[in-house]
């Protein structure tokens, strides 16, 4: 029988053997990113806790202004991000690009991938940078360019379990307000009730707790998606652009409950009030 928290347990020990193998870790923080990245920083430390692997941090600002000592021999490990494709690109490839100079490897964990882009194709072709893909798709696009891999997004390495103990019920609706949707704003206005928790919330835990009390969860959002799932949820989604939900969950999640995950398009929405507008 197909158990999704052995596989994850099974992905996260064999990125942990990787890992475990690299001197002289630098973790890459205060990344940019909404509530929702939070859950991706927060599977990373949870693997490099539960390795026990030493590693000292190293922020944006110290690689951009070159503020960097004695890690010619080191490794900066990025957490992963979707800032590698054409809507987000706009300062992680070039600070993967900046940082191989200044140290040994660069290690880009599970992430997103869009080699269309020229910059993120630059980065990827760097000798001494190393990706992992969060997705098939995205592998298939870097596996030629450079050092290229496939894993479990790091954010599914979160504890879960305080948040599975809370009671639920109610909807939550957190449709993207942000460059991400693809629900026409010109032709659909969102509800009065939607929320879109990645950036309304102030905390990890508030953004999961959002979630924790819901018994449906209705999201354009990839982590809104994913943290569902893992907290039992039923789940409604709309792909964002470049079907990056339908991508992930078909790779990670497509034997485990299927009958609690349901794709729709903005005529669903529309019909059911979550959008108004139209024609």
């Amino acid at each position: 029988m197909y158990d999704i928290y052995e596989y994850i347990k099974e992905q996260k020990q064999s990125l942990g053997r990787y890992i475990s193998q690299i001197p002289n870790i630098n973790l890459l923080v205060d990344m940019k990113g909404n509530i929702g990245d939070h859950l991706i920083w927060a599977g990373t430390k949870k693997l490099l806790d539960d390795l026990r692997v030493p590693y000292q941090k190293i922020s944006i600002q110290q690689i951009e202004n070159r503020k960097i000592k004695g890690t010619e021999n080191g490794c900066l490990l990025i957490p992963g991000s979707g800032a590698f494709d054409m809507r987000w690109h706009e300062w992680l490839p070039q600070l993967v690009i900046d940082a191989s100079k200044m140290f040994e490897k660069v290690l880009i964990l599970p992430s997103a991938f869009d080699v269309s882009v020229p910059i993120v194709k630059e980065c990827l072709h760097q000798e001494n940078v190393y990706a992992f893909a969060r997705e098939p798709v995205s592998f298939c696009a870097i596996k030629s360019i450079g050092n290229a891999s496939l894993s479990f997004d790091c954010a599914l390495y979160f504890d879960f379990d305080k948040y599975r103990k809370s009671n639920s019920a109610g909807v939550l609706c957190a449709l993207r307000d942000d460059a991400g949707s693809l629900i026409d704003r010109k032709t659909y206005t969102l509800s009065a009730f939607n929320n879109d928790i990645s950036l309304t919330t102030h905390s990890l835990d508030e953004w999961l707790m959002r979630i924790a009390k819901a018994s449906l969860v209705i999201t354009d959002r990839l982590h809104v998606a994913a943290a569902s799932i893992m907290l039992k949820k039923e789940l409604i989604y709309l792909d964002p652009y470049n079907n990056k939900i339908s991508t992930y969950l078909d790779y990670i999640f497509s034997k485990t409950a299927p009958e609690r995950v349901k794709k729709v398009d903005c005529q669903w929405l529309l019909s059911e009030k979550y959008i108004s507008g139209g024609v």
